[in-house]
């Protein structure tokens, strides 16, 4: 929450923001889903293996997608109002606004960047799942089969193509400084993408601590080059002074005001 409350003081990104809210009462999940779109729950804290819920309205019919194989359905709002009756207070959602009706898939795709031995930010690589095994859940599923962002490229019209990577474009070019300036400085992150096939791109997550092993699933061949610009960092870092902790700063300042 604090996370995407922060991104939205950036105007660059306000318009890949979903509209995010904190699930304080089980109306709070209606009146969103009484949209014309998809809502998310996401929950506050990743300990447990908390799952995050994927949930639209769509002929009176409120579905719920609890893992690839299992979808849940409820055809009235008191059954819906129940069944998140367990998760208020523990999870916020995201409001993912679109006209598109033509399925209920967005498409996945996930920017991992890396700082080199300069200290700069570099894409080390774009992935997304198979079309055939898209979903809405996170695209750090095992199960999922994972490709290259060319393969996706090439499936798409040209016009949304152009779009999709103006818009990527945009989020790359301002973000990474943004995260260094406004939160921890981090070595690297990645920024999950939901896409939809009107050409609608949405920010869906941003993790300081992004698995490698959905990116080497799509780039087998990049092991080494992954390998190879951690370690670059870890020696630019070892070589950087230390800064002097607070404690250190403290304790000197106390000593030489008696002297």
């Amino acid at each position: 929450m604090m996370l995407f409350e922060q991104l939205r003081l950036l105007p660059a990104l306000q318009p890949y923001l979903p509209v995010c809210s904190l699930l304080k009462k089980t109306s709070d999940l209606l009146s969103m889903l009484r949209k014309d779109g998809y809502c998310k729950m996401q929950p506050l804290s990743q300990h447990h293996a908390a799952s995050t819920y994927f949930i639209f309205l769509k002929d009176n019919t409120f579905t719920v997608q609890l893992s690839p194989e299992q979808v849940i359905t409820f055809s009235r709002p008191s059954d819906i109002e129940r069944w998140c009756k367990k998760y208020v207070g523990r999870y916020f959602l995201q409001f993912f606004q679109t006209s598109d009706e033509k399925d209920f898939l967005f498409n996945e795709i996930r920017i991992f960047l890396m700082k080199d031995s300069q200290n700069q930010w570099n894409r080390i690589g774009i992935h997304t799942k198979s079309p055939t095994e898209n979903s809405h859940l996170s695209i750090t599923q095992k199960s999922a089969a994972m490709i290259g962002f060319d393969h996706y490229l090439n499936t798409l019209q040209p016009h949304i193509k152009e779009l999709l990577l103006d818009d990527i474009a945009s989020i790359q070019a301002s973000l990474p400084a943004y995260i260094d300036k406004t939160l921890s400085p981090c070595f690297e992150f990645a920024v999950d993408l939901l896409h939809t096939s009107e050409g609608r791109l949405f920010i869906s997550n941003i993790r300081s601590k992004p698995g490698r092993s959905a990116f080497l699933k799509a780039y087998p061949d990049k092991e080494n080059h992954l390998i190879r610009t951690i370690l670059a960092h870890a020696q630019s870092m070892k070589s950087q002074p230390k800064e002097v902790s607070y404690e250190q700063k403290s304790l000197h300042h106390r000593s030489s005001s008696h002297k």
